[in-house]
């Protein structure tokens, strides 16, 4: 019997210690499985925030990205403003006009860096923007005119 005795103390004491090494054990695993699940979760929000990334350089195009090509855009635009002035006369009379204006106002700096009382460049600056003004409209009406008659 002292064998018997002997054999059920040897079980308890393993029974003890195998409880209290099962619950470190089951938490030690439980543990790594909520890190494990964390670190996959934040690598698909890496992956998913590189998506969108990229996502949003397409939206925008790559012709917006500088240094990629030739800028064909810039190209054709002013290649069609150049037709538009060459090929139509309205639109060739208003860049001039506008050609005049800039001329006079850069007449009209010059005048007042030369000028002592800036209330005397105003006006004078004011009467040539108009006279440019009256000149272009007359001719405007002239060309409406010769333009009607024919």
């Amino acid at each position: 019997m002292p064998s018997l005795q002997k054999n059920t103390r040897e079980i308890r004491q393993k029974t003890r210690t195998t409880e209290g090494h099962a619950e470190p054990k089951a938490a030690t695993k439980t543990a790594k499985a909520v890190f494990r699940q964390q670190v996959a979760t934040a690598a698909t929000g890496a992956q998913q925030q590189k998506e969108l990334q990229r996502h949003k350089l397409a939206a925008i195009g790559d012709h917006h990205s500088s240094g990629r090509g030739f800028p064909w855009l810039l190209l054709f635009l002013v290649g069609g403003v150049y037709a538009l002035y060459r090929f139509n006369p309205t639109a060739r009379q208003q860049v001039q006009r506008r050609l005049n204006r800039v001329d006079a106002a850069e007449d009209a700096a010059s005048h007042a860096a030369q000028n002592e009382r800036p209330l005397a460049v105003v006006e004078q600056v004011a009467a040539e923007v108009q006279q440019k003004a009256e000149e272009g409209t007359v001719t405007s009406k002239d060309e409406a005119a010769d333009q009607h008659r024919n």
